[in-house]
């Protein structure tokens, strides 16, 4: 077999390249391809983000609200107590001034 020429040597090296450019730019590709859904997935985590604070305030502002009604509700029992107590305290007063026998329940 003949001894290669140096133009071949050559010709084989810019073969080489060529095939080495070839696959670089594929991976260029494919790293561009990366690139645009990780930012498709950031975007997506975002709206995400942006949901999950949204659920979280409506949350706490059915939780704040749960909160105020049982205050109300507390302070509505205890106005309601109290004035059970005074119309029993009335009630004991008029049965004793009528001789009458009152057992609070």
């Amino acid at each position: 077999m003949p001894e290669p020429t140096t133009t071949d040597i050559l010709v084989a090296i810019n073969e080489f390249a060529h095939s080495v450019d070839k696959r670089f730019g594929q991976m260029d590709h494919r790293f561009e391809n990366i690139e645009q859904d990780i930012a498709v997935v950031k975007q997506d985590m975002a709206v995400v983000k942006q949901d999950i604070a949204s659920t979280k305030d409506e949350l706490l502002t059915h939780i704040d609200g749960f909160v105020r009604l049982h205050e109300t509700l507390t302070t509505e029992f205890s106005a309601l107590r109290a004035r059970c107590e005074r119309m029993e305290a009335f009630m004991a007063r008029v049965a004793k001034q009528l001789n009458m026998e009152f057992t609070p329940t």
